[in-house]
């Protein structure tokens, strides 16, 4: 049996031990909070940081949402790439907007896209091959969607947002929101989207909490217009020293207001996140990288990303996917920072 002073002494010990371990752990959580470096000594503390900030950013605004009927401050985001094909524009979106969803029920997020191409937003989430009448009895609607939404806006007609919200193809317990622009409206689409761009991504901002566009890289009136009114610009960067020059070179209106997303992520390349970070002078909480992985990658071609993401989100260490899902929860809480800021007022970094 140990004494009382032998007890008391381990006593003081034990809380000496737990005190250096708790001023270590803020140390390492503060290091980690202005790098983010995806070392695996700091990517935990980073990846839970961030998440906690982000989390916290949903509670503090579902708090809000009870006392301002506009729930805070709405956004227009543009997903972009300086080159086609290269960057994952979709694919990123696509992602970030599912994951943004599952971690903040109290935020309605509109998107949808300014083009027509064959793998689009609506083919990475819904399947329409296992669901063949949904996509029959959709075709056949003579006008529906964002052509609607567009001809609604150009004729300046009232419209309530439950008969908006009737455009839409909604997701994740009606937390995602698609703006589908169907074969019949895609003849004119470029037309109305040149003309009346802006004035939609206005009006969709003052029905919802966000509106997220896949801004094509082709050089039309529209995706120029976009760009420039949109609140914040989601770069999606490739790994190839051409098209990074490239933009850092011709875009700088756009890097004011810019958060970098690198998809289809290979750490084995020389061009690495540290390293776009270093040569573009980039800080760590604006830049975030959706890993290369081929169960992604199906699931985006089969039209399955949400049972994907909603069936690996909590994987353990060990699952296949359990890398992939850090750094993409890790991307969409830089993400929300740069949101939090931007509703804040902060400038640019």
């Amino acid at each position: 049996m140990r004494s009382k002073n032998q007890r008391s002494c381990f006593l003081e010990m034990g809380c000496g031990w737990w005190a250096l371990y708790a001023s270590i752990a803020v140390v390492l959580s503060y290091i980690a909070e202005k790098t983010c470096f995806f070392t695996k000594i700091a990517n935990p503390f980073c990846e839970n940081l961030i998440i906690y900030k982000w989390h916290q950013r949903c509670y503090d605004k579902s708090q809000s949402t009870q006392n301002n009927s506009k729930g805070g401050t709405d956004l227009k985001i543009a997903f972009w790439s300086n080159g086609r094909g290269r960057a994952c524009v979709t694919s990123n979106l696509a992602c970030i907007s599912v994951l943004s969803a599952l971690d903040c029920p109290e935020d309605r997020t509109i998107i949808f896209e300014n083009h027509r191409n064959i793998i689009n937003l609506e083919s990475t989430l819904f399947n329409h091959y296992s669901n063949r009448e949904v996509k029959e009895n959709y075709q056949y609607e003579v006008e529906s969607g964002l052509g609607k939404v567009l001809r609604i806006v150009e004729q300046g007609e009232e419209i309530t947002k439950e008969r908006l919200y009737c455009q839409t193809r909604d997701y994740l317990g009606k937390r995602l929101f698609y703006l589908p622009s169907n074969d019949r409206s895609a003849q004119n689409l470029e037309y109305y989207m040149e003309r009346e761009a802006v004035r939609t991504m206005r009006f969709l901002e003052q029905h919802s909490d966000r509106v997220l566009v896949d801004t094509t890289a082709a050089p039309l009136v529209s995706s120029r217009k976009i760009l420039q009114k949109a609140d914040m610009v989601v770069v999606n960067l490739s790994q190839n020293l051409q098209f990074l020059e490239h933009f850092f070179r011709n875009y700088s209106s756009i890097q004011k207001r810019a958060f970098y997303l690198v998809g289809n992520y290979d750490a084995n390349s020389q061009l690495t996140r540290g390293e776009i970070m270093k040569r573009y002078n980039i800080s760590g909480s604006r830049i975030g990288v959706i890993p290369h992985n081929v169960h992604f990658s199906d699931a985006i071609s089969n039209g399955q990303i949400i049972p994907f993401l909603l069936k690996n989100y909590s994987s353990p260490a060990h699952a296949e996917n359990h890398d992939f899902m850090v750094a993409a929860r890790e991307a969409v809480g830089l993400f929300h920072y740069q949101i939090r800021k931007y509703e804040r007022g902060g400038g640019e970094e």
